[in-house]
């Protein structure tokens, strides 16, 4: 099991412009957006439990892995359900633990936060304020294709810089 000792974001997350229903880079998102960000991270640094469903984004809930999206595998690409949880009140059936471990039991959300798993810490990839499912990892108008090709372009956002 890794313990997540970092959070980093991608470069191309923090000074995008993308301003859609399905990406929007940092200096886009609302602030209550930018509020749940930071709870999520402060939590997964803090070592506490999270609600939402959380999985690699190559493969589907049943285990079964997508045609296609290798360059996912290849990069640790995942996902996390990052709320709003509707029509799903109380707990979850099981929670994800802050080491970000696979759990298709969380609860679901439109919005989900794109993010690498490294070693030692994870890198912030995007977020999509309504998740398409299975975002093509051949897609040129994907931006998790190019993020994920630069993995090294990151920043540590998590002192307050600009993440307040």
């Amino acid at each position: 099991m890794t313990t997540t000792r970092k959070i980093l974001f991608h470069q191309d997350f923090v000074s995008g412009k993308l301003d859609s229903p399905t990406f929007v880079d940092l200096g886009y998102m609302k602030a209550l957006d930018l509020g749940n960000l930071k709870t999520w991270f402060t939590k997964v640094l803090r070592g506490q439990q999270l609600e939402g469903l959380n999985k690699p984004s190559w493969m589907m809930n049943g285990g079964i892995e997508i045609s296609g999206a290798e360059l996912y595998r290849q990069n640790n690409i995942w996902h996390y359900h990052c709320g709003i949880y509707v029509n799903q009140p109380g707990d979850p059936i099981a929670w994800t633990s802050a080491n970000l471990d696979m759990n298709i039991q969380g609860k679901t959300s439109a919005a989900v936060y794109h993010y690498a798993k490294t070693s030692d810490a994870i890198v912030i990839l995007g977020y999509s304020p309504e998740h398409v499912p299975f975002p093509g990892a051949t897609d040129p108008n994907n931006p998790l294709v190019s993020r994920t090709s630069r993995l090294a372009k990151t920043l540590d956002l998590t002192g307050g810089m600009l993440i307040k």
